[in-house]
């Protein structure tokens, strides 16, 4: 269970698969405010939550995840996933083990396809190719905080970079497209 960390991960503790269906769900379970030893892993997310997306009939379109940040060990998790029309992006903050914010928002197909291309265009961006196997040996020898995920039809592209030690300004301006299309986003949890 790489996703829940710590003495605390007990049976009391929501499960990965709960995890799963809280990413991918726009409202908040009633399991949200039970996270409290929550460290995404990119590489376990990577991995399961496309299968699992497919089995309840979702179709993951993006997956964005960048931590952990700071002394919270804050993380971020964007999924987005297509609609009959268009899509829906979903945000969960993560900070000390316990989910902080979770919201959702409706994007258009030509704002995703804007979206993306910001964060593609910024040089911080690495291409990480397509086979999970070979991104999992580029994660352990550098310390990349940001894993971008494109499920297109037929293949799956791969991108990392790393905001801590980058040039500060373009890391400022990557999270400031990132953040675009979130400052639509109807909060869902905590409820206001």
């Amino acid at each position: 269970m790489a996703i829940l960390l710590g003495a605390a991960a007990n049976a009391a503790q929501p499960s990965r698969e709960d995890l799963l269906q809280e990413l991918l769900t726009s409202a908040p379970t009633r399991l949200s405010a039970r996270f409290e030893t929550l460290e995404p892993d990119k590489l376990d997310l990577l991995r399961s939550l496309p299968a699992y997306a497919t089995e309840r009939g979702l179709k993951l379109k993006a997956l964005l995840m960048i931590g952990p940040n700071g002394p919270g060990r804050a993380h971020t998790v964007v999924v987005v996933l297509a609609q009959e029309e268009s899509f829906r992006m979903s945000v969960v903050l993560t900070s000390g083990g316990r989910i902080s914010r979770k919201g959702t928002t409706p994007i258009a197909a030509d704002a995703l396809a804007r979206w993306v291309r910001g964060i593609t265009a910024s040089t911080l961006l690495i291409p990480a190719g397509s086979d999970i196997s070979s991104l999992e040996a580029k994660l352990k020898d550098a310390d990349f905080d940001l894993l971008l995920a494109l499920f297109n039809p037929d293949e799956l592209v791969l991108f990392v970079a790393d905001l801590r030690t980058g040039d500060r300004s373009l890391a400022k301006q990557l999270i400031k497209v990132i953040n675009g299309p979130m400052r639509a986003m109807r909060p869902t949890y905590p409820r206001e």
